[in-house]
Protein backbone atom coordinates (compact mmCIF):
# COMPACT_ATOMS: atom_id res chain seq x y z
CA UNK A 1 0.00 0.00 0.00
CA UNK A 2 1.27 3.48 -0.89
CA UNK A 3 2.65 5.27 2.18
CA UNK A 4 3.60 8.91 1.80
CA UNK A 5 5.93 8.62 4.81
CA UNK A 6 8.22 6.27 2.88
CA UNK A 7 8.47 8.48 -0.20
CA UNK A 8 8.59 11.93 1.39
CA UNK A 9 12.30 11.52 2.17
CA UNK A 10 13.14 11.13 -1.54
CA UNK A 11 11.25 14.30 -2.43
CA UNK A 12 13.14 16.12 0.34
CA UNK A 13 16.49 14.79 -0.92
CA UNK A 14 15.75 15.95 -4.48
CA UNK A 15 14.79 19.41 -3.21
CA UNK A 16 17.86 19.50 -0.97
CA UNK A 17 20.19 18.78 -3.89
CA UNK A 18 18.47 21.37 -6.07
CA UNK A 19 18.43 24.09 -3.42
CA UNK A 20 22.03 23.41 -2.37
CA UNK A 21 23.36 23.68 -5.92
CA UNK A 22 21.38 26.86 -6.57
CA UNK A 23 22.55 28.53 -3.35
CA UNK A 24 26.13 27.24 -3.18
CA UNK A 25 27.31 26.85 -6.79
CA UNK A 26 30.25 26.71 -7.64
CA UNK A 27 31.25 26.49 -3.97
CA UNK A 28 33.38 28.81 -1.86
CA UNK A 29 36.70 28.67 -3.74
CA UNK A 30 38.81 31.26 -1.93
CA UNK A 31 42.28 31.46 -0.35
CA UNK A 32 43.71 27.94 -0.08
CA UNK A 33 40.95 26.55 -2.31
CA UNK A 34 41.87 29.00 -5.07
CA UNK A 35 45.50 27.88 -4.95
CA UNK A 36 44.41 24.25 -5.13
CA UNK A 37 42.17 25.02 -8.08
CA UNK A 38 45.12 26.49 -9.96
CA UNK A 39 47.13 23.36 -9.20
CA UNK A 40 44.23 21.15 -10.29
CA UNK A 41 43.95 22.97 -13.63
CA UNK A 42 47.66 23.30 -14.39
CA UNK A 43 48.75 19.93 -13.00
CA UNK A 44 51.67 21.63 -11.20
CA UNK A 45 51.32 20.55 -7.58
CA UNK A 46 53.00 21.55 -4.34
CA UNK A 47 52.69 19.68 -1.06
CA UNK A 48 51.61 22.76 0.94
CA UNK A 49 48.05 21.61 0.27
CA UNK A 50 47.15 17.92 -0.27
CA UNK A 51 48.22 17.05 -3.85
CA UNK A 52 45.82 14.10 -3.92
CA UNK A 53 42.86 16.49 -3.53
CA UNK A 54 44.14 18.75 -6.31
CA UNK A 55 44.78 15.71 -8.51
CA UNK A 56 41.25 14.36 -8.02
CA UNK A 57 39.78 17.83 -8.57
CA UNK A 58 41.76 18.22 -11.79
CA UNK A 59 40.56 14.86 -13.12
CA UNK A 60 36.95 15.73 -12.27
CA UNK A 61 37.28 19.09 -14.03
CA UNK A 62 38.71 17.34 -17.11
CA UNK A 63 35.76 14.91 -17.14
CA UNK A 64 32.91 17.29 -16.29
CA UNK A 65 34.33 20.61 -17.47
CA UNK A 66 33.50 22.69 -14.39
CA UNK A 67 35.35 23.90 -11.30
CA UNK A 68 32.14 23.43 -9.31
CA UNK A 69 32.32 19.67 -9.61
CA UNK A 70 34.01 19.42 -6.20
CA UNK A 71 30.93 21.02 -4.66
CA UNK A 72 28.91 18.19 -6.20
CA UNK A 73 31.30 15.64 -4.70
CA UNK A 74 30.91 17.26 -1.26
CA UNK A 75 27.13 17.19 -1.63
CA UNK A 76 27.06 13.53 -2.72
CA UNK A 77 29.16 12.42 0.26
CA UNK A 78 27.32 14.57 2.80
CA UNK A 79 23.76 13.92 1.59
CA UNK A 80 24.41 10.18 1.26
CA UNK A 81 25.75 10.08 4.82
CA UNK A 82 22.82 12.05 6.22
CA UNK A 83 20.38 9.85 4.32
CA UNK A 84 21.93 6.66 5.75
CA UNK A 85 21.70 8.15 9.24
CA UNK A 86 18.10 9.25 8.73
CA UNK A 87 17.15 5.67 7.77
CA UNK A 88 17.80 4.65 11.35
CA UNK A 89 14.57 6.45 12.23
CA UNK A 90 11.07 5.62 11.02
CA UNK A 91 8.15 7.52 9.51
CA UNK A 92 8.21 11.28 9.57
CA UNK A 93 11.10 11.16 12.05
CA UNK A 94 13.29 10.03 9.14
CA UNK A 95 12.52 13.11 7.07
CA UNK A 96 12.76 15.38 10.10
CA UNK A 97 16.19 14.05 11.05
CA UNK A 98 17.42 14.46 7.47
CA UNK A 99 16.30 18.11 7.31
CA UNK A 100 17.54 19.06 10.78
CA UNK A 101 20.89 17.36 10.25
CA UNK A 102 21.76 18.51 6.73
CA UNK A 103 20.56 22.09 7.19
CA UNK A 104 22.28 22.35 10.56
CA UNK A 105 25.13 24.91 10.35
CA UNK A 106 27.64 22.13 11.00
CA UNK A 107 26.71 20.55 7.68
CA UNK A 108 25.08 23.10 5.37
CA UNK A 109 27.40 25.81 6.66
CA UNK A 110 30.45 23.88 5.46
CA UNK A 111 29.41 21.58 2.62
CA UNK A 112 29.88 24.37 0.08
CA UNK A 113 33.43 25.20 1.17
CA UNK A 114 36.08 23.51 -0.95
CA UNK A 115 38.57 22.78 1.80
CA UNK A 116 40.52 19.64 2.66
CA UNK A 117 38.97 19.66 6.13
CA UNK A 118 35.44 19.50 4.72
CA UNK A 119 36.40 16.72 2.31
CA UNK A 120 38.02 14.79 5.17
CA UNK A 121 34.97 15.27 7.39
CA UNK A 122 32.63 14.03 4.63
CA UNK A 123 34.78 10.94 4.07
CA UNK A 124 34.74 10.26 7.81
CA UNK A 125 31.00 10.59 8.30
CA UNK A 126 30.23 8.42 5.26
CA UNK A 127 32.49 5.71 6.68
CA UNK A 128 30.99 6.03 10.16
CA UNK A 129 27.45 5.94 8.75
CA UNK A 130 28.13 2.74 6.78
CA UNK A 131 29.83 1.06 9.76
CA UNK A 132 27.06 1.95 12.20
CA UNK A 133 24.36 1.09 9.66
CA UNK A 134 25.60 -2.50 9.54
CA UNK A 135 25.58 -2.64 13.36
CA UNK A 136 22.05 -1.27 13.57
CA UNK A 137 20.85 -3.79 10.98
CA UNK A 138 22.63 -6.59 12.88
CA UNK A 139 24.81 -7.77 10.03
CA UNK A 140 28.44 -7.69 8.96
CA UNK A 141 29.69 -5.09 6.53
CA UNK A 142 29.18 -6.21 2.94
CA UNK A 143 32.19 -6.41 0.62
CA UNK A 144 31.04 -3.42 -1.43
CA UNK A 145 30.59 -1.38 1.77
CA UNK A 146 34.11 -2.29 2.91
CA UNK A 147 35.54 -1.27 -0.46
CA UNK A 148 33.72 2.09 -0.38
CA UNK A 149 34.84 2.78 3.19
CA UNK A 150 38.45 1.83 2.52
CA UNK A 151 38.59 3.84 -0.71
CA UNK A 152 37.43 7.05 0.93
CA UNK A 153 39.40 6.53 4.13
CA UNK A 154 42.67 5.82 2.31
CA UNK A 155 42.21 8.97 0.20
CA UNK A 156 41.22 10.90 3.34
CA UNK A 157 44.41 9.73 5.09
CA UNK A 158 46.41 11.97 2.75
CA UNK A 159 44.19 15.06 3.00
CA UNK A 160 45.85 16.35 6.16
CA UNK A 161 49.10 15.58 7.93
CA UNK A 162 47.13 14.46 10.99
CA UNK A 163 44.29 12.71 9.11
CA UNK A 164 45.62 9.19 9.91
CA UNK A 165 44.76 9.79 13.56
CA UNK A 166 41.06 9.53 12.69
CA UNK A 167 41.19 7.29 9.61
CA UNK A 168 43.55 4.57 10.91
CA UNK A 169 41.23 3.29 13.71
CA UNK A 170 38.36 3.05 11.21
CA UNK A 171 40.52 1.30 8.60
CA UNK A 172 41.75 -1.21 11.18
CA UNK A 173 38.19 -1.83 12.37
CA UNK A 174 37.01 -2.59 8.84
CA UNK A 175 39.98 -4.68 7.69
CA UNK A 176 41.17 -6.65 10.70
CA UNK A 177 38.14 -7.79 12.59
CA UNK A 178 35.06 -6.41 14.23
CA UNK A 179 35.44 -8.95 17.04
CA UNK A 180 39.11 -8.70 18.00
CA UNK A 181 39.22 -5.34 19.67
CA UNK A 182 42.70 -5.25 21.16
CA UNK A 183 44.43 -6.68 18.09
CA UNK A 184 42.55 -4.13 16.01
CA UNK A 185 43.68 -1.38 18.38
CA UNK A 186 47.33 -2.34 17.94
CA UNK A 187 46.97 -2.39 14.16
CA UNK A 188 45.25 1.01 14.25
CA UNK A 189 48.10 2.54 16.26
CA UNK A 190 50.62 1.00 13.84
CA UNK A 191 48.81 2.37 10.78
CA UNK A 192 49.11 5.97 11.98
CA UNK A 193 52.91 6.31 11.60
CA UNK A 194 52.79 4.16 8.45
CA UNK A 195 50.47 6.62 6.69
CA UNK A 196 52.55 9.57 7.92
CA UNK A 197 55.73 8.01 6.49
CA UNK A 198 54.06 7.08 3.18
CA UNK A 199 52.60 10.58 2.65
CA UNK A 200 55.78 12.25 1.26
CA UNK A 201 56.35 9.24 -1.03
CA UNK A 202 52.85 9.64 -2.47
CA UNK A 203 52.99 13.43 -2.67
CA UNK A 204 56.50 14.02 -3.98
CA UNK A 205 57.45 10.85 -5.83
CA UNK A 206 54.21 9.40 -7.18
CA UNK A 207 52.17 12.58 -7.75
CA UNK A 208 55.27 14.71 -8.36
CA UNK A 209 54.38 17.59 -6.05
CA UNK A 210 57.06 20.18 -5.40
CA UNK A 211 58.27 20.30 -1.81
CA UNK A 212 57.06 23.44 -0.06
CA UNK A 213 58.37 22.64 3.43
CA UNK A 214 54.99 23.30 5.04
CA UNK A 215 56.40 21.84 8.25
CA UNK A 216 58.23 25.17 8.66
CA UNK A 217 54.91 26.76 9.65
CA UNK A 218 54.90 24.55 12.75
CA UNK A 219 58.57 25.25 13.51
CA UNK A 220 58.10 29.02 13.11
CA UNK A 221 54.94 29.06 15.25
CA UNK A 222 56.52 27.00 18.03
CA UNK A 223 59.79 28.95 18.10
CA UNK A 224 57.83 32.22 18.03
CA UNK A 225 55.47 30.99 20.74
CA UNK A 226 58.31 29.83 22.98
CA UNK A 227 60.05 33.17 22.38
CA UNK A 228 56.94 35.05 23.53
CA UNK A 229 56.50 32.83 26.58
CA UNK A 230 60.18 32.90 27.64
CA UNK A 231 60.64 36.58 26.76
CA UNK A 232 63.72 35.68 24.75
CA UNK A 233 64.25 35.60 20.99
CA UNK A 234 64.87 31.92 20.17
CA UNK A 235 64.95 32.23 16.38
CA UNK A 236 68.35 31.43 14.84
CA UNK A 237 70.19 34.15 12.93
CA UNK A 238 70.85 37.84 13.39
CA UNK A 239 68.03 40.21 14.32
CA UNK A 240 67.82 43.92 14.96
CA UNK A 241 66.76 45.22 18.38
CA UNK A 242 63.41 46.30 16.93
CA UNK A 243 62.83 42.86 15.37
CA UNK A 244 63.71 41.07 18.60
CA UNK A 245 61.32 43.28 20.54
CA UNK A 246 58.52 42.45 18.10
CA UNK A 247 59.28 38.72 18.25
CA UNK A 248 59.10 38.78 22.04
CA UNK A 249 56.20 41.19 22.56
CA UNK A 250 54.33 41.84 19.31
CA UNK A 251 54.31 39.00 16.80
CA UNK A 252 52.76 36.17 18.76
CA UNK A 253 49.08 35.41 18.29
CA UNK A 254 47.98 32.30 20.17
CA UNK A 255 45.29 31.54 17.58
CA UNK A 256 47.52 31.12 14.54
CA UNK A 257 50.98 31.38 13.01
CA UNK A 258 49.92 33.81 10.24
CA UNK A 259 51.42 36.85 11.98
CA UNK A 260 54.88 35.55 11.05
CA UNK A 261 54.10 35.42 7.32
CA UNK A 262 51.21 37.82 6.55
CA UNK A 263 50.52 39.92 9.66
CA UNK A 264 52.64 42.04 11.96
CA UNK A 265 55.94 40.22 11.40
CA UNK A 266 56.38 38.95 7.82
CA UNK A 267 60.11 39.67 8.19
CA UNK A 268 60.38 36.48 10.28
CA UNK A 269 59.27 34.22 7.44
CA UNK A 270 61.33 36.14 4.89
CA UNK A 271 64.52 35.83 6.95
CA UNK A 272 64.35 32.15 7.85
CA UNK A 273 62.39 30.52 5.04
CA UNK A 274 65.57 29.00 3.58
CA UNK A 275 66.98 27.88 6.94
CA UNK A 276 66.75 24.38 8.38
CA UNK A 277 64.58 25.03 11.41
CA UNK A 278 64.28 21.47 12.70
CA UNK A 279 67.45 21.77 14.79
CA UNK A 280 66.32 25.09 16.32
CA UNK A 281 62.87 23.60 16.97
CA UNK A 282 64.29 20.58 18.79
CA UNK A 283 66.59 22.88 20.70
CA UNK A 284 63.80 25.07 22.06
CA UNK A 285 61.89 21.96 23.18
CA UNK A 286 64.90 20.58 25.05
CA UNK A 287 66.20 23.86 26.47
CA UNK A 288 62.91 25.72 27.05
CA UNK A 289 60.33 22.95 27.64
CA UNK A 290 58.18 25.06 29.96
CA UNK A 291 57.86 27.89 27.41
CA UNK A 292 57.21 25.42 24.58
CA UNK A 293 54.49 23.46 26.36
CA UNK A 294 52.86 26.60 27.72
CA UNK A 295 52.68 27.94 24.16
CA UNK A 296 51.20 24.65 22.88
CA UNK A 297 48.55 24.58 25.61
CA UNK A 298 47.70 28.26 25.15
CA UNK A 299 47.25 27.69 21.42
CA UNK A 300 45.17 24.52 21.93
CA UNK A 301 42.94 26.38 24.36
CA UNK A 302 42.52 29.21 21.84
CA UNK A 303 41.49 26.65 19.22
CA UNK A 304 39.13 24.79 21.54
CA UNK A 305 37.63 28.02 22.96
CA UNK A 306 37.67 26.38 26.39
CA UNK A 307 38.91 28.98 28.87
CA UNK A 308 38.60 32.59 27.79
CA UNK A 309 36.50 33.96 24.88
CA UNK A 310 33.20 32.12 24.55
CA UNK A 311 32.69 33.15 20.94
CA UNK A 312 33.54 30.75 18.15
CA UNK A 313 36.25 31.49 15.63
CA UNK A 314 35.48 31.33 11.92
CA UNK A 315 32.66 28.81 12.11
CA UNK A 316 31.03 29.73 8.79
CA UNK A 317 32.08 31.32 5.51
CA UNK A 318 30.58 34.79 4.97
CA UNK A 319 29.76 36.06 1.52
CA UNK A 320 28.71 34.81 -1.86
CA UNK A 321 29.99 31.53 -3.35
CA UNK A 322 32.51 32.02 -6.14
CA UNK A 323 36.12 31.81 -7.28
CA UNK A 324 38.45 34.49 -6.02
CA UNK A 325 42.01 34.84 -4.70
CA UNK A 326 43.07 35.95 -1.23
CA UNK A 327 40.23 38.30 -0.28
CA UNK A 328 36.82 37.96 1.30
CA UNK A 329 33.98 37.63 -1.18
CA UNK A 330 31.26 40.29 -1.42
CA UNK A 331 28.19 39.88 0.76
CA UNK A 332 25.60 37.67 -0.88
CA UNK A 333 22.66 39.33 -2.60
CA UNK A 334 20.58 36.16 -2.41
CA UNK A 335 17.81 36.77 0.18
CA UNK A 336 18.00 33.21 1.52
CA UNK A 337 21.75 33.35 2.01
CA UNK A 338 21.51 36.86 3.48
CA UNK A 339 19.05 35.52 6.05
CA UNK A 340 21.36 32.56 6.72
CA UNK A 341 24.37 34.84 7.23
CA UNK A 342 22.44 37.09 9.63
CA UNK A 343 21.35 34.04 11.60
CA UNK A 344 24.88 32.63 11.69
CA UNK A 345 26.32 35.96 12.83
CA UNK A 346 24.18 35.67 15.96
CA UNK A 347 25.20 32.08 16.72
CA UNK A 348 28.84 32.46 17.71
CA UNK A 349 28.10 31.42 21.31
CA UNK A 350 26.04 28.33 20.50
CA UNK A 351 27.42 25.07 21.96
CA UNK A 352 27.78 23.26 18.62
CA UNK A 353 30.10 26.03 17.39
CA UNK A 354 32.59 25.52 20.22
CA UNK A 355 35.27 22.91 19.37
CA UNK A 356 35.77 21.75 22.98
CA UNK A 357 32.19 20.42 23.03
CA UNK A 358 33.01 17.84 20.34
CA UNK A 359 36.32 16.93 21.93
CA UNK A 360 34.61 16.20 25.26
CA UNK A 361 31.70 14.31 23.67
CA UNK A 362 34.29 12.11 21.93
CA UNK A 363 36.00 11.59 25.27
CA UNK A 364 32.73 10.62 26.97
CA UNK A 365 31.82 8.14 24.20
CA UNK A 366 35.32 6.64 24.34
CA UNK A 367 35.21 6.10 28.10
CA UNK A 368 31.68 4.66 28.01
CA UNK A 369 32.50 2.19 25.23
CA UNK A 370 35.71 0.87 26.79
CA UNK A 371 34.35 -2.61 27.73
CA UNK A 372 34.33 -3.48 24.00
CA UNK A 373 32.01 -6.46 24.45
CA UNK A 374 29.07 -5.74 22.13
CA UNK A 375 29.06 -4.78 18.45
CA UNK A 376 27.76 -1.33 19.32
CA UNK A 377 30.52 -0.80 21.86
CA UNK A 378 33.27 -1.88 19.46
CA UNK A 379 32.03 0.43 16.71
CA UNK A 380 31.64 3.41 19.04
CA UNK A 381 35.01 2.67 20.65
CA UNK A 382 37.00 2.84 17.41
CA UNK A 383 35.06 5.78 15.99
CA UNK A 384 35.43 7.81 19.19
CA UNK A 385 39.08 6.75 19.53
CA UNK A 386 39.84 8.19 16.08
CA UNK A 387 37.82 11.30 16.87
CA UNK A 388 39.68 11.80 20.16
CA UNK A 389 43.16 11.20 18.71
CA UNK A 390 42.46 13.59 15.85
CA UNK A 391 41.23 16.41 18.09
CA UNK A 392 43.91 16.07 20.76
CA UNK A 393 46.62 15.82 18.09
CA UNK A 394 46.29 19.57 17.62
CA UNK A 395 47.91 20.01 21.02
CA UNK A 396 51.25 19.32 19.33
CA UNK A 397 50.74 20.15 15.65
CA UNK A 398 48.14 22.92 15.48
CA UNK A 399 49.13 26.19 13.82
CA UNK A 400 45.68 27.79 13.39
CA UNK A 401 42.26 27.85 15.06
CA UNK A 402 39.52 27.59 12.44
CA UNK A 403 36.41 25.69 13.52
CA UNK A 404 36.71 23.50 10.41
CA UNK A 405 39.61 21.63 12.03
CA UNK A 406 37.21 19.96 14.48
CA UNK A 407 34.64 18.96 11.82
CA UNK A 408 35.86 15.34 11.35
CA UNK A 409 35.60 14.72 15.10
CA UNK A 410 32.22 16.46 15.28
CA UNK A 411 30.80 14.40 12.40
CA UNK A 412 32.09 11.15 13.92
CA UNK A 413 30.53 11.99 17.30
CA UNK A 414 27.21 12.96 15.74
CA UNK A 415 26.98 9.66 13.87
CA UNK A 416 27.61 7.71 17.09
CA UNK A 417 25.11 9.71 19.14
CA UNK A 418 22.34 9.33 16.55
CA UNK A 419 23.03 5.62 16.12
CA UNK A 420 22.66 5.05 19.86
CA UNK A 421 19.61 7.32 20.07
CA UNK A 422 17.81 5.69 17.15
CA UNK A 423 17.82 2.25 18.79
CA UNK A 424 17.96 3.48 22.39
CA UNK A 425 21.11 1.43 22.86
CA UNK A 426 23.06 1.65 26.11
CA UNK A 427 26.79 1.03 25.78
CA UNK A 428 29.34 0.07 28.41
CA UNK A 429 28.76 -1.08 31.96
CA UNK A 430 27.52 1.00 34.85
CA UNK A 431 31.01 2.16 35.78
CA UNK A 432 32.15 3.24 32.30
CA UNK A 433 28.83 4.93 31.53
CA UNK A 434 28.92 6.94 34.74
CA UNK A 435 32.58 7.81 34.22
CA UNK A 436 32.00 8.88 30.61
CA UNK A 437 29.01 11.05 31.46
CA UNK A 438 30.67 12.53 34.56
CA UNK A 439 33.96 13.43 32.87
CA UNK A 440 32.36 14.79 29.71
CA UNK A 441 29.55 16.71 31.43
CA UNK A 442 31.76 18.14 34.19
CA UNK A 443 34.42 19.39 31.78
CA UNK A 444 31.78 20.91 29.47
CA UNK A 445 30.27 22.79 32.43
CA UNK A 446 33.71 24.01 33.46
CA UNK A 447 34.28 25.24 29.91
CA UNK A 448 31.05 27.23 29.95
CA UNK A 449 31.84 28.70 33.36
CA UNK A 450 35.33 29.88 32.44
Amino acid sequence: MYDIKNYLIYVVIALTITVSIILLWPGYIYWDSYQQLNEAITGKFTDWHPPIMSLIWGKLIWIFGSEGIFLCLNLVLCITSVYIISKWFSGFYRTTIFILLFFNPLFFGHVGIIWKDVALANCVILSCALILNSIINERDLQHIEKLIILLFLIIASFLRANAPFITAPLIAYVIISQNRSYRTLLIALALIPMFILVTPILNNRLIGAEKSYAINSLFIFDIGGASAQSKKNLFPGEWSIEEENLIINGCYNAEMWNEYIYGKCPFVYQKIINKNLSKAWLQIISEHPAAYFKHRLVHFNAFMRYIGPSTSYFYYFPGIPGIQADIYPPISGNPIMKFYERAMAKMDRQPWNLPFIWLLISLGLFIASCPNKTRHERAVFFISLGSLLYATGYILIGVASDFRYILPSAYASISCLLALLSRKVVIGNSTTRKAGVFVSFTMIVVGFIF
